[in-house]
């Protein structure tokens, strides 16, 4: 994977010959700003490489707040599928409330069958890759 994008708060690669973009969360409190900016960082990133697969290490411990959440899920995920993703795999953190915000993002598009689109949380990244790759 090469590194596309750095900043404090994320790192962004892309593996092309998997098709694969993959973002690091690096802090645990980030502003509804900072993350909105983020967000659209990563969105630019996405519609310049058009990846198949998504993969987001959230490790760190990150904690969403709800309306960011909902931000997220409306923002990033309509375009998303329709660009044709059809896996997103992400690692969680082993912090119970980091995890559970990131769980309750994704409940509504964890497995889309009208659009393919599907979504699984995994404890690391050689997991989530092979899930990926399969």
């Amino acid at each position: 994977m090469v590194k596309i994008y750095s900043s404090p708060l994320q790192e962004i690669y892309y593996d092309e010959e998997n098709s694969i973009i993959k973002n690091i969360w690096l802090a645990v409190d980030i502003k509804f700003g900072d993350m909105k900016l983020e967000m659209q960082n990563w969105m630019d990133k996405f519609r310049e490489k058009q990846p198949k697969f998504m993969l987001t290490d959230s490790s760190y411990g990150i904690v969403v707040p709800t309306d960011i959440q909902d931000w997220i899920v409306s923002f990033l995920f309509p375009e998303v599928i329709e660009k044709g993703v059809s896996k997103y795999a992400i690692i969680l953190s082993e912090e119970f409330f980091a995890q559970l915000s990131v769980e309750q993002m994704f409940d509504e598009i964890r497995d889309d069958s009208d659009t393919g689109f599907k979504q699984y949380n995994f404890e690391n990244e050689a997991d989530a890759m092979k899930w990926l790759l399969k």
